[in-house]
C-alpha cells in the first residue's frame, strides 16, 4: 500500500513538473537552435527528414515506444562538418547527446577583408521522461544546449512536451518546440503490409515546412528496409539491416547531384 502511495504522489510530482516546463518555455532566451533538428538518425534522413519510432527520432520527440536501448550515428557534411548522436533509454527516461565539430570558418570583417579562422562547435544534452497509456504516449524533455562561436559562448535550457498516439495502422504526434517563437512539429504515418508513408509538418517564424517519405520492408520480419523521401526539396535515401538485437542503418541527401550528407547508426537493443 505504501509503494502504490508513492507511485500516486510521484505522478502527481510529474504532472506539476510537466506544466511548470511547459510554462517557463514560454520565457526561453530567442537563440536560433536550429541546429537541435538536424536529422541525426540516418532513419529519419533516408525517409525525408520525417520521423522515425524508435530511439534515434529523441531528438525530436521521445514520445514514440521503444525498450531498453542505445543508438548512436555520426553525420558527414561536404563542409567537413561532424555530427556525433548517442541515445540511452531506461524503463521512462531517456538521455541524449549530440556534438557538432564545425571545423574551421573563415571570419571576415564588413569591408571582406580577411582576418583568419575560427573554429565553432555546439553541444546538447537532454533528459526525457515518457509514460504511456493505451495507445497515447506523453512526456517532457529538458534540453541544455551550449554553443561556442570562436570566443562567444551561449547556452540555454528548453522544455519541450510533446503527445503521440499508435494504432496498428497509423501513428500521429507532434511535439511543442519553443512557445516564444512559435515553433511547433506534427508528423504522421499510415503503415500497411510492406510499406510506411510518412509525413513532417514543421511551424517556425510563420512558415510551413513539410517532408515526406517512405519505408519499404522487405521480408516479414523487417530485418531488412529501403528508405526514400524528399526533404527541403532534396532528395534521400537509405537501407536498414537488422539482425537479433543490433539494427545498422545508412542514409542520404542527394542536393545538386551529389551527396550532401552521409549518416551511419547503430541501434542496439538491451
Amino acid at each position: 500500500m505504501i509503494n502504490n502511495l508513492i507511485k500516486e504522489k510521484f505522478k502527481y510530482f510529474v504532472i506539476i513538473i510537466f506544466v511548470f516546463f511547459s510554462i517557463s518555455s514560454v520565457i526561453a532566451e530567442e537563440i536560433d537552435w536550429s541546429e537541435n533538428y538536424f536529422p541525426f538518425s540516418a532513419e529519419i534522413l533516408s525517409s525525408g527528414n520525417t520521423f522515425t519510432e524508435d530511439l534515434s527520432a529523441n531528438y525530436i520527440s521521445p514520445a514514440l515506444n521503444d525498450s531498453s536501448t542505445m543508438y548512436f550515428s555520426t553525420s558527414f557534411l561536404q563542409s567537413n562538418t561532424q555530427v556525433y548522436y548517442i541515445v540511452y533509454k531506461y524503463s521512462y527516461l531517456t538521455f541524449d547527446l549530440f556534438y557538432y565539430d564545425w571545423n574551421k570558418i573563415e571570419y571576415r570583417d564588413e569591408t571582406g577583408n580577411d582576418l583568419g579562422y575560427y573554429y565553432a562547435s555546439n553541444y546538447s544534452s537532454s533528459i526525457s521522461y515518457t509514460r504511456s497509456y493505451k495507445s497515447f504516449t506523453g512526456g517532457l524533455q529538458v534540453r541544455y544546449n551550449l554553443k561556442e562561436i570562436g570566443d562567444l559562448i551561449k547556452d540555454n535550457i528548453s522544455f519541450m512536451p510533446y503527445i503521440s498516439y499508435r494504432s496498428d495502422y497509423f501513428t500521429v504526434g507532434g511535439s511543442i518546440k519553443n512557445i516564444k517563437l512559435d515553433s511547433y512539429l506534427l508528423y504522421g504515418g499510415f503503415h500497411y503490409n510492406f510499406i510506411k508513408v510518412k509525413m513532417r509538418l514543421d511551424y517556425f517564424n510563420n512558415e510551413y515546412k513539410l517532408n515526406y517519405g517512405f519505408d519499404f520492408y522487405l521480408n516479414d520480419n523487417d530485418n531488412y528496409v529501403l528508405f526514400l523521401g524528399v526533404a527541403d526539396n532534396k532528395y534521400t535515401a537509405g537501407f536498414g539491416i537488422k539482425s537479433r538485437n543490433i539494427k545498422f542503418n545508412y542514409g542520404f541527401m542527394l542536393e545538386n547531384e551529389q551527396i550532401f550528407i552521409n549518416n551511419f547508426s547503430i541501434k542496439l537493443k538491451l
